[in-house]
């Protein structure tokens, strides 16, 4: 079974690296099968991107992992 994370880009550095802030960590992370730019939201699975999705279906799945 797979899990991939809804995360947000951080910053993109001027060499093109990717990067997102996983649990107050800044990690690097693959663009390589999609283009991002700074603010997409995307799906993260193995340092890999590889789709975007809406804050609106971030919200959704936060609320499914976080439901009290």
């Amino acid at each position: 079974m797979c899990l991939a994370l809804p995360i947000k880009i951080e910053n993109i550095d001027k060499d093109g690296n990717v990067f997102v802030d996983f649990g107050g960590k800044k990690t690097r992370v693959s663009d390589a099968m999609i283009k991002v730019r700074r603010g997409d939201y995307v799906y993260l699975h193995n340092g890999m991107i590889f789709g975007k999705v809406s804050r609106q279906e971030v919200e959704k799945t936060k609320n499914l992992f976080f439901e009290k």
